[in-house]
């Protein structure tokens, strides 16, 4: 799991971490995209990375993210 122990001196740090980590994704991303013009690889960059931290926060957090593969497999189970 991501998150440590409770109570672990890291435990802090590892949330700020988190962040520090995905602002330098943007800071480094998003203004060469804005620069060049490239609106639309900048809403695919969002899109793709808003997914991305919101799952991140979630396994640190330890809230329940269902399998999306459980929904495709109800769905598929009575193919054969």
């Amino acid at each position: 799991m991501l998150r440590p122990e409770p109570g672990h001196p890291m435990e802090d740090n590892m949330l700020l971490l988190l962040i520090v980590i995905y602002l330098a994704i943007i800071a480094l991303e998003v203004p060469i995209l804005l620069r060049e013009g490239r609106r639309k690889e900048l809403l695919v960059f969002a899109f793709l990375l808003l997914p991305g931290v919101c799952l991140t926060l979630a396994q640190y957090f330890g809230w329940y993210v269902p399998n999306p593969l459980a929904g495709v497999i109800a769905l598929t189970a009575g193919w054969r």
